[in-house]
């Protein structure tokens, strides 16, 4: 008796955990099912799912003025019917803040040919109402002032009728401004149309925004941002509002860096060093320091002090300014400073220490050639009484050294006090000092507190805090900085420097761009992206080991080919756990939880920086946005997403395969959809398949959708899914494959 056997050589392949980008150099025939050959606009959740990425929304407009942009191309909005009604505005105006339309006026509503109104002011589509105001329509001319009107379609009609050329009405469509004029409603095929011009605001002059901030100045949170000339205020902490206030000029043709330090914020632009306090932000003074105690009156018959003079601090480079501390004996009245060809001015003073008050400039005399005061009557003996405050002028130009820096690292073993400056083009770091009460400064930079690393022929570009270290990366070699202490000749303690080189070949090229991530610094070498880990057991700081540059950009060396890093910005996100790398509208993200990459475009981010949970970033033509999932879309327009899986030969590439369905599942979101479409080595059009979350049986349970795409006769298949449209940013959990064999492969 025949057996019929059930075996229908048939398998459900699963695809649970979604990989990331893997742009293969040698094919994609190897990548893991759920590894994409081409992602674009999505990423990897903690939980390893699909979902596109956020959108983009305005934070604020940098530039000067912006102006009202109409486009001259006229754009399909939607099909209108007798029976629709239309919130129509006769105003508006480029806005500052947020850089974006606003449409200003009147709602109202028509009652016997009278347009019965109630004010009110509509930004961005909220409608706040206020006192009662009219307007008419006369002689089909709708004849209203800064007005808002709810009208019907044959009222429309009539008021665009009316218009002159040139002028126009306006309206909001899914969040953006339309100018409408008389073709705006046309008939195609019997069917009612409304097009409109799409409104912008447009800047008068663009420029990058070289620098943006997040942190506590003096207890108050601030949101601070450089461009066009300006270090502009995003944050009203007392408000919990965004708001555009301009702080001071400064110099933004290249990168600002803003850095924290004493309760205060401070500012380098490669021309000046400022500092704010919150209420003011102006160009550091420097700390005055005291470069001598103990100094006694002259020897008569000399110029020498009759005891003993110490040394003290070094001279700061910020000023020109010194201090010195007298010790009177009871008998002489004239005393030595340290240096000759001094200069008196009204910012100099003799003060007397015990009092805290200046003395009169008339019971003292000064010899600016001889460097001496002289006081009119005898001080009493006494021991450091008496401070003075005096200045050397010199040609060399030593506050140039200081404000010629651009980047700043805070570093000093275990407490991170003192202030690393770097990035003026040569291979030299400044760090601050101690005053003489042993307080930290950010405004303190001894002439003989320098580092120079390396040779003299490439520059330090970047520098960051790594365990006990102090990283330093040059174009093309690492270097390591310790600090310790030494004893001088004089029996002096001073601040000891140590630089060891970490790796001679490799380096970063990313001027001030190198980030810790996952508490190890990222860098850009070449065409190659790194990550410093230490190899050895017993210590985590760096050491001169080849090894500890892990090359981690192989799965995106297309990617990274088309990057200028050079120019690029690098940001880690903490709280999100994603490192950015972008240039030129290109990111690139990781995800280090996951360790997964993806790709990002339409983002032109130059600058970020995290605030409120959520990253903000600023744009080469003076914007600043915030990528959130709020929003639906990149400033009000759709994000085209498109994710393609490598070719999949369901574990027997010497096979032909028949798939007729899969199943799609995704997360339940309101509004979202995903387009599914295959292709195949025998067949590369296929049509798409829409799964939208309207599917699910359940609302706001998670679900599955059976989708019949047939493909025959297949070696290798690939999946495409993809989004086109303004939406909440779906999620796509599973996709199973229903796959059977058909024959050996011809």
């Amino acid at each position: 008796m025949a057996t019929v056997s059930g075996v229908t050589n048939e398998k459900i392949f699963s695809l649970k955990k979604w990989g990331g980008l893997n742009e293969a150099p040698d094919g994609d025939t190897r990548l893991k099912l759920g590894e994409a050959s081409k992602m674009v606009n999505w990423k990897i959740t903690r939980d390893g799912n699909l979902k596109r990425r956020p959108g983009t929304d305005f934070v604020a407009g940098l530039c000067p003025e912006y102006s009202l942009s109409i486009s001259g191309d006229i754009a399909e909005l939607r099909q209108v019917t007798a029976d629709d009604t239309f919130d129509v505005y006769h105003d508006a105006s480029a806005s500052t803040l947020p850089g974006k339309v606003t449409l200003i006026g009147t709602g109202a509503a028509i009652v016997d040919g009278t347009m019965i109104a109630d004010t009110a002011s509509i930004s961005r589509g909220v409608l706040t109402y206020g006192t009662e105001a009219t307007a008419s329509i006369e002689n089909g001319t709708l004849s209203v002032e800064n007005a808002h009107s709810r009208i019907t379609l044959a009222e429309l009609r009539a008021a665009l009728q009316a218009l002159e050329p040139g002028q126009y009405l306006y309206i909001w469509h899914d969040e953006l401004a339309y100018a409408l004029n008389e073709n705006s409603l046309y008939t195609v095929s019997g069917t009612t149309w409304l097009g409109g011009y799409p409104v912008t605001s447009v800047a008068t002059n663009t420029a990058s925004v070289r620098g943006l901030w997040n942190g506590l100045v003096q207890g108050k949170e601030m949101l601070l941002a450089a461009c066009n000339g300006w270090v502009w205020s995003l944050y009203d902490e007392d408000q919990d509002v965004m708001t555009r206030i301009p702080l001071r000029e400064i110099d933004t043709s290249g990168r600002v860096t803003f850095f924290p330090f004493g309760g205060n914020v401070y500012v380098l632009d490669g021309s000046n060093y400022y500092v704010y306090d919150g209420t003011l932000m102006s160009p550091v003074a420097g700390y005055i320091p005291l470069v001598a105690i103990t100094i006694g009156p002259v020897v008569s018959g000399t110029d020498d002090a009759s005891s003993g003079e110490t040394t003290g601090e070094y001279i700061n480079l910020l000023t020109p300014y010194r201090r010195a501390w007298l010790s009177p004996d009871g008998e002489g009245v004239t005393f030595p400073l340290p240096e000759q060809g001094i200069t008196w001015n009204s910012q100099c003073y003799v003060k007397d220490l015990g009092t805290g008050e200046e003395i009169e400039r008339t019971s003292y005399t000064v010899d600016t050639v001889k460097g001496q005061v002289t006081f009119g009557t005898v001080p009493a003996r006494s021991v450091n009484s008496y401070e003075v405050c005096y200045m050397v002028e010199t040609e060399a130009d030593y506050r140039a050294q200081v404000t010629g820096m651009r980047y700043a690292e805070l570093f000093s073993g275990p407490t991170d006090n003192m202030v690393f400056l770097y990035g003026d083009g040569t291979n030299r770091a400044l760090y601050s000092g101690m005053d003489y009460d042993g307080m930290p400064r950010a405004d303190y930079f001894p002439d003989q507190y320098s580092v120079d690393v390396g040779d003299s022929n490439t520059p330090i570009t970047s520098m960051i805090r790594h365990y006990g270290d102090l990283v330093c990366y040059k174009t093309d070699s690492t270097w390591a900085i310790t600090q310790n202490s030494m004893e001088l000749a004089s029996g002096n303690d001073t601040v000891a420097i140590y630089c060891t080189p970490v790796n001679r070949d490799k380096g970063n090229v990313a001027p001030g761009q190198v980030r810790l991530v996952d508490n190890n610094p990222v860098t850009c070498s070449e065409r190659e992206l790194y990550q410093w880990v230490n190899s050895s057991y017993y210590t985590s700081n760096l050491s001169r080991d080849e090894r500890q540059a892990r090359r981690i950009s192989d799965r995106i060396q297309s990617s990274i080919k088309e990057i200028d890093l050079t120019k690029c910005c690098m940001w880690d996100d903490n709280d999100g756990q994603e490192w950015y790398l972008s240039e030129n509208k290109v990111t690139i993200v990781w995800n280090y939880v996951t360790d997964t990459w993806y790709r990002y475009e339409g983002i032109d981010a130059v600058c970020m920086c995290n605030f409120h949970g959520e990253v903000i970033y600023g744009t080469s033509d003076g914007l600043v946005a915030r990528l959130t999932y709020d929003s639906k879309g990149d400033m009000g327009y759709p994000i085209k997403a498109e994710w393609e899986s490598g070719a999949i030969d369901f574990g027997a590439a010497n096979m032909r395969k028949y798939s007729s369905s899969m199943w799609v599942g995704l997360k339940p979101d309101d509004g979202t959809s995903v387009d599914v479409c295959v292709m195949t080595d025998r067949k590369d059009t296929f049509k798409e398949k829409v799964v939208a979350s309207e599917k699910a049986k359940v609302s706001g349970q998670p679900f599955m959708v059976k989708t019949k795409l047939k493909a025959k006769k297949f070696v290798f298949y690939r999946l495409l899914l993809s989004v086109d449209e303004k939406q909440p940013a779906v999620t796509v959990t599973d996709i199973e494959f229903r796959v059977r064999q058909t024959g050996y492969a011809k």
